[in-house]
This record gives C-alpha cells, sequence and structure tokens, in this order.
C-alpha cells in the first residue's frame, strides 16, 4: 500500500492510497456501510471531532467513535486528541482523497490459452 500526494493545476493536493487487490480488504470492510461512506465524505470537506460528527449523522457517541475508529484503522482518517472545553476532544481529518486498486492478478492459463485462438484472427 502506498500513499502518493500529487499537486493538481490549482494548488491543492490529491492523495491517492494505492493498493492491490490483495491487500484492500480493510478499507473495502471500512467503506462497506453508507454512513461510514458519508462520514468519510464529510471529513473530506472539513475535520470534525467525534461530538460533531454524532450530532450531524444524529447518532450516540459511542456509535459515531466506534465507526471513525473503523475509518481510522483503514488508513482513511486520521485522528488526533486535542483540548477542549472539558477534557479532550478527538479531532477526525480524511487524508486520502482516492483509493486506487491496481489487479495483482496473473492470467489463467486455460484463459491464455482460449484468447490465443482469438488474437490469430
Amino acid at each position: 500500500m502506498t500513499l502518493e500526494i500529487n499537486s493538481s493545476i490549482d494548488a491543492r493536493s490529491s492523495r491517492v492510497l494505492k493498493m492491490s487487490f490483495s491487500n484492500c480488504l480493510g478499507i473495502a470492510k471500512a467503506l462497506s456501510t453508507q454512513l461510514r461512506i458519508d462520514m468519510y465524505k464529510a471529513l473530506m470537506i472539513n475535520p470534525m471531532n467525534v461530538a460533531e460528527i454524532a450530532e450531524l449523522f444524529e447518532l450516540p457517541i459511542s456509535t459515531a467513535a466506534s465507526n471513525i475508529n473503523i475509518l481510522e484503522d483503514a488508513g482513511l482518517i486520521v485522528t488526533e486528541l486535542v483540548p477542549g472545553t472539558r477534557g479532550r476532544q478527538k479531532m477526525c481529518a480524511a487524508i486520502v482523497s482516492a483509493v486506487v486498486i491496481e489487479a495483482d492478478v496473473k492470467p489463467l492459463p486455460w484463459l491464455e490459452k482460449a484468447l490465443s485462438k482469438f488474437r490469430c484472427l
């Protein structure tokens, strides 16, 4: 898994996470619910703390925190504990703007043989 940072024309950065089929399961699981997809989209627009995310999606803070942990474990977001009005708050921000999954499979021998018949035509 590699993270590439590319400068775009408008001087903003795009962070592309490149991976192969063999190691994309964690991200696939992290983005397997509409709630986590929506949370991730919201964090791409604006960093928020867990309480703000819970309020935005009308969730208990524990549910928001659990889903944030899944996105963080997959490497899609980062979190940081910062001083808050009462104690500390967990700030969350998206770090990846695109995920590219590259095929790392080799053609099956029987498929190559079948396709070679058509290449002669």
